[in-house]
């Protein structure tokens, strides 16, 4: 009789265990200072640099130090994973102060035709992700990034 039970709590186990996600996992880029123009773009690696499986749901940004100015965030996957070209997960060129920015793309019908209002959620798979910080008012301005990734379900 027990192990009927235990058999029987292990196919429900089974069934049940590939539905559940994991938590959602951050990747950190130390604050990392910003350039003043696009030709001397420094590229960030985080300091848990992982080969992330999942979806973005939001990247963090903190202004740590410098001056009140605007200047450009941009989140990208590394191309050389294997994964394709690199893709753009995030950037905007009108950064001021902190701020939580949720990541989605347009859900596009088979012929690549945007679906208005229609937002998905980004998918990583097998990628790296990089930072570039630039044409900000001064070089004291710092940055830090955080990116949160649920995991594939």
């Amino acid at each position: 009789m027990k192990m009927r039970n235990l058999l029987i709590v292990g196919l429900i186990l089974a069934a049940v265990m590939p539905c559940m996600a994991g938590p959602p996992v951050t990747i950190q880029f130390t604050a990392s200072a910003g350039e003043t123009n696009t030709s001397a773009v420094t590229t960030y690696t985080p300091d848990n640099d992982l080969v992330i499986h999942g979806f973005v749901e939001a990247i963090i940004l903190d202004v740590t130090s410098g001056a009140l100015g605007t200047g450009t965030v941009s989140v990208a996957t590394l191309a050389s994973q294997g994964t394709g070209p690199s893709r753009s997960v995030l950037s905007i060129a009108t950064i001021s102060a902190d701020g939580v920015y949720p990541v989605r793309d347009l859900a596009t019908t088979q012929a690549g035709v945007d679906i208005a209002a229609t937002p998905a959620k980004i998918p990583l798979v097998g990628d790296k992700l990089r930072l570039q910080l630039y044409n900000w008012d001064n070089t004291t301005n710092t940055v830090a990034v955080w990116v949160v990734i649920t995991p594939e379900q």
